[in-house]
């Protein structure tokens, strides 16, 4: 269940991300479910060095869009190959968990909007101190500026880019900084995104006061390359991501399903 720090936290999302006013005010607008696939074969650790390792992370989500908002459900499955001699796969267990989501995106012109986002656990015994953790509460701010009308036509059709720049802070007060790009065209889309913790656990070998909560509090830095493409309702989002600091070089496939009610949400 939702307690302490993380309590308060999901508690002044809630107030900031979904206010009741603006909830009732607005219909269903669209449905949204997802099923995301991560390979893990790689981690990085400070002082540690390159470790082989064979963590898998299954999640499902369900999301109801209200207009410019909307609350979801996350389910995960971390686990791993148990029969293995790999080093590595001594840090994570086999854990599962469920967490609420909720955000907001509050539009300011045709080129900016501020997007909120935020998560809570609420069901999963959740250790924070091993790799695999299932459960997460964190709340994130985006600035993302586009060009709605496109810059350029390729091929007779346009290309619209678009960058972001956020942070994201979790329930033990990490603080990560976010920069991204990308661009869109003909239904397909390329990412790269950036992050870098200010604070955390530098070295997971010697947590020190930290040692409950080791992994969910690392001081990591890493960059995500990501492809889309979208078809009607469905998207198929491929992205990797490279640790340059306590991470690991994940590989996520995601296919998602999105049906509208109403005119897209910007």
């Amino acid at each position: 269940m939702i307690t302490g720090r993380g309590s308060r936290l999901f508690i002044l999302l809630a107030c900031f991300v979904l206010p009741s006013s603006a909830l009732l005010a607005q219909r269903i607008s669209d449905v949204k479910l997802r099923y995301s696939g991560t390979i893990i074969t790689r981690a990085k650790l400070e002082n540690v060095g390159t470790l082989a390792v064979d963590f898998y992370r299954h999640n499902f989500d369900a999301e109801i869009g209200l207009g410019q908002a909307f609350i979801g459900l996350t389910y995960q499955y971390a686990t791993k190959e148990k029969h293995t001699r790999k080093l590595g796969n001594d840090f994570g267990k086999v854990e599962a968990g469920g967490m609420l989501a909720a955000g907001y995106n509050f539009i300011f012109s045709e080129r900016f909007r501020l997007e909120t986002f935020g998560r809570a656990r609420i069901w999963g015994k959740t250790n924070y101190a091993q790799a695999l953790h299932a459960t997460d509460t964190d709340f994130r701010l985006n600035l993302v500026m586009f060009a709605p009308g496109g810059v350029a036509m390729i091929g007779a059709r346009p290309l619209f880019p678009s960058a972001q720049i956020g942070v994201n802070v979790n329930k033990f007060g990490r603080v990560q900084g976010l920069a991204g790009a990308g661009t869109w065209w003909n239904n397909c889309g390329l990412y790269l995104t950036a992050f870098q913790a200010f604070n955390g656990v530098t070295e997971a070998l010697n947590p020190g006061e930290d040692a409950d909560k080791i992994f969910a509090n690392l001081k990591n830095a890493g960059v995500t390359f990501g492809v889309t493409y979208e078809y009607r309702d469905f998207l198929i989002w491929l992205k990797q991501n490279y640790a340059l600091m306590n991470g690991g070089n994940d590989l996520t496939l995601s296919l998602q399903y999105q049906h509208f009610f109403q005119k897209r949400r910007r």
